[in-house]
């Protein structure tokens, strides 16, 4: 590639007449009667985004109006306010408020019945008879006394002791900032509060400091309703639910569960294993370690609504972890209204086959890598046969990739979905993806905007993989942080297999969309591609397509401009590229200029290095350079077309092409020269990037 071939054809420009020089194609002219392209059929592009419907949010939640999409978030723009012992702001609420009821004036919880309860006083006399003038001074000598539909009620205090429930008995503390119960007493196979009995149910009480789980559910139909409760600074796990019991919770807060003595594992906010249901409504959980929530097992299912899972930390073993949700081994999670902050690892993780994740109006931001190795920080991960479907999310300054579907029969499906700020790994500065799909796994994503991601937004890989995009946008991509490459729109590489359907990408760094290698296939329908800039390292590149080493692109219906160097390009043996129906303007140089590596282009379509193009239906104009080019023995044909109004028409750097597979009713209109056979350095493949 040899600096002399450009001045070569610039000297003969300066020099030339208006008259093409002899190797130039006769003007097809007004002869051709050429038609003008269909264009990009997108009903929102002049909006700059699909019709995202996050909104209308859910009640409480504040609207964001930002970046052309309205967000939702729970709490003001200044956060959650902190409150004291006993109270909490849930998501979508006004402020602090009571866990569960108002601590009242008196000694007893209001609104007990006359007739069925037993009470019971802290540092009451013992051998009480649970009467309220002689109450007992023991919860346990309590549910020793009752039977069906009888009120436990706890006083204002704090028992250090082990509970044990009766079948159909309800515990009913005065208030949950006042009523305490803890155990000195370590266990990792009984809770403070146990339950193995139905009808079981817990109200306005404080599990607090415990040697042990804070209520542990577990045996076959064992089930407890619990309201107002506040599980603070147990051991193992807050809530453990197993053994095909089931738990309806609402207005409970899980916080500070510590890992076990012997070994320092776990320490989770709540765990549903073996067959087991919990149903969770209006809660809190935060600063658990190991994992907020997680559901393990077949059948074991958990219902999150009106929540917040935050500040999960690692385990004290190894500092590994901190996932906010984990549901694993064929369990299922339906997911409603849910903040998801500030947790380590994953914030979500979906694994195994048959388990299902189904979340709706979700937040899932500012995940943290985990603290052993200062690796991942993923948003949602989908992996080994599991399955995710997402309606109406937003993910933010996640670390890495915000969402990641992985391995053969896993799946995503992402609805009406926001994606914005990832930030590359935190020990090494790479990666900051979207979106990617490796080794046979699928998503599908419907009205999405993916915005100022790093590396690259949009990836799939590996045979098998497949992914759809169907109204979505792509745009301002950066550099990965590590070393400032790359910034590029959507890849798909290793027979992987993509689909896109009315897609803008716009703004993006390097090359906003290439597709690399054998078996991998690549269909656009309806895509503008446009004002793709290089790279932050060295402002070399701008292409707006590649296709390379095998892989296969068809477009129907795009528009590319704005681009640089290159706006669409095939290289290597095998490549393919069909377009139909294209408009590819105003392509640039590269901004690089003289200290770009290959040259600076300004090329509208290249086929390079054994690579095919077709084109038809098509305008490409005022390219900077070559309208089209072919070089290295690279084959085009162009049918039912114009070029128009670029330096050169039609660069030629193949011995004896037939140029009449370049004027198949094709215009050649206001160029410099129509053709010339030139001798220009061309543009080299783009790097293929390494999977996560």
């Amino acid at each position: 590639m040899r600096a002399t071939g450009i001045a070569w054809v610039v000297a003969a420009l300066v020099g030339c007449s208006d008259e093409p020089p002899s190797t130039t194609m006769p003007d097809a002219g007004a002869d051709a009667g050429v038609s003008a392209p269909e264009p990009p059929a997108i009903n929102w592009l002049a909006a700059g985004v699909p019709p995202i419907a996050i909104a209308p949010c859910p009640p409480g939640w504040r609207e964001v109006h930002d970046s052309d999409v309205t967000t939702c978030d729970p709490y003001p723009e200044t956060g959650p306010d902190a409150c004291t012992e006993g109270f909490a702001h849930f998501p979508g609420g006004a402020g602090c408020e009571p866990v569960g009821s108002v601590c009242p004036p008196g000694e007893w919880s209001d609104g007990l019945p006359a007739a069925g309860v037993l009470y019971v006083r802290a540092g009451a006399p013992i051998g009480g008879d649970g009467t309220r003038a002689a109450p007992f001074a023991r919860v346990s000598d309590a549910m020793s006394s009752a039977s069906v539909g009888t009120i436990v009620a706890l006083s204002r205090g704090r028992w250090d002791e082990v509970v044990r429930m009766r079948q159909g008995v309800t515990l009913q503390g005065t208030c949950a900032a006042e009523s305490v119960l803890t155990s000195s007493v370590p266990s990792d196979t009984a809770g403070v509060v146990s339950v193995s009995v139905r009808g079981a149910q817990l109200r306005d009480v404080r599990i607090d400091a415990a040697t042990r789980p804070g209520l542990w559910v577990v045996g076959p139909g064992a089930e407890v309703r619990i309201e107002g409760v506040i599980v603070s600074a147990a051991r193992l796990a807050g809530v453990l639910v197993a053994d095909r019991s089931r738990l309806a919770a609402a207005r409970l807060v899980v916080r500070d569960t510590q890992s076990r003595e012997r070994d320092r594992a776990s320490g989770i906010g709540l765990s549903v294993e073996h067959g087991a249901s919990a149903a969770v409504a209006r809660a809190l959980f935060e600063r658990n370690r190991e994992a907020g929530v997680i559901a393990v097992g077949a059948a074991t299912s958990v219902t999150l609504e009106d929540a917040v899972v935050r500040d999960t930390q690692g385990r004290e073993s190894d500092r590994a972890g901190g996932w906010g949700l984990a549901v694993q081994q064929s369990a299922s999670a339906a997911v409603t209204h849910v903040l998801f902050e500030r947790n380590r690892c994953h914030a979500i993780q979906a694994l195994d086959p048959a388990t299902s994740v189904t979340l709706e109006d979700v937040v899932v931001r500012d995940t943290l890598s985990q603290e052993s190795d200062r690796t991942l920080g993923r948003g949602l991960v989908v992996q080994r046969g599991a399955s995710a479907d997402l309606t109406r999310g937003l993910f933010e300054r996640n670390r890495e990739i915000a969402i990641y579907v992985g391995e053969a029969a896993t799946s995503a499906r992402l609805t009406d979905v926001v994606v914005r700020d990832t930030m590359g790994g935190e020990s090494d500065g790479v990666l900051g993806r979207g979106l990617a799909v490796e080794f046979g796994a699928s998503a599908e994503v419907a009205r999405a905007l993916f915005e100022r991601n790093r590396e690259i937004v949009v990836f799939a890989a590996a045979a098998g993989t497949s992914v759809r995009l169907d109204d979505v946008v792509v745009r301002d991509t950066l550099s990965r942080e590590s070393d400032r490459t790359f910034g590029r729109a959507f890849g798909v590489q290793g027979g992987a297999s993509a689909d896109v359907t009315r897609g803008l990408f716009e703004r993006n760094l390097e090359i906003a969309l290439i597709a690399h290698g054998a078996g991998t296939r690549m269909r656009l329908e309806d895509v503008v591609v446009r004002d793709t800039l290089g790279r932050e390292s060295d402002r070399a590149g701008g292409r707006g397509l590649g296709v390379q080493d095998g892989a296969g692109v068809e477009v129907a219906r795009g528009l590319f401009e704005r681009n640089r160097e290159v706006a669409v390009h095939a290289i290597g043996a095998g490549a393919t590229v069909s377009l139909a129906n294209v408009v590819i303007a105003d392509t640039l140089t590269a901004a690089c200029g003289a200290e770009c590596v290959f040259a600076s282009g300004g090329v509208g379509v290249g086929s390079y290095q054994a690579a095919t193009v077709s084109m038809s239906q098509f305008v490409t104009r005022r390219a900077a350079l070559c309208g089209v080019m072919i070089a290295q023995d690279g084959e085009l044909d162009l049918s039912d077309g114009q070029v128009s109004e670029s330096t050169i028409g039609a660069c030629v750097q193949v011995a004896d092409y037939q140029l009449s597979r370049l004027s198949t009713r094709v215009e050649y209109v206001g160029n410099g020269t129509n053709i010339a056979a030139t001798d220009l350095p061309v543009p080299g493949a783009s790097d293929p990037l390494s999977g996560p």
